[in-house]
């Protein structure tokens, strides 16, 4: 599973609805001066009439645990890449980005319909 497929799936289990990958935006986030959360959020679109926003924006965090995948609806005070950020970091959370290459496993493909039964 590719990184953005593999946000893809996250985005379904956390929100309940399929995304469409918008674009990659490069954030950096400084407090006092000092880079504090410096990588890539991705960008997407969020499908269906039961989607909760129109946006969403994820990434991996990069943390002493196991992986976490970040992703934050469109909805105030996250209203963009950089916002959505902000917002964490604000909230004291350790989200720093984790690189693309070391995101293999990380989450399980979600059962085709026919495996459903």
């Amino acid at each position: 599973m590719t990184y953005t497929e593999t946000l893809k799936e996250a985005i379904w289990r956390m929100h309940g609805c399929d995304s469409k990958h918008l674009e990659s935006v490069q954030v950096t986030e400084y407090s006092i001066g000092k880079i504090v959360w410096d990588g890539t959020v991705e960008v997407f679109r969020l499908l269906g009439p039961m989607a909760p926003a129109r946006r969403c924006y994820a990434w991996i965090a990069n943390h002493d645990g196991p992986p976490q995948v970040i992703a934050l609806l469109e909805k105030a005070p996250v209203r963009s890449p950089r916002s959505a950020v902000h917002a964490t970091v604000v909230a004291g959370l350790d989200t720093k980005p984790r690189s693309p290459s070391r995101t293999t496993g990380l989450i399980r493909k979600r059962p085709r319909k026919s495996e459903d039964a």
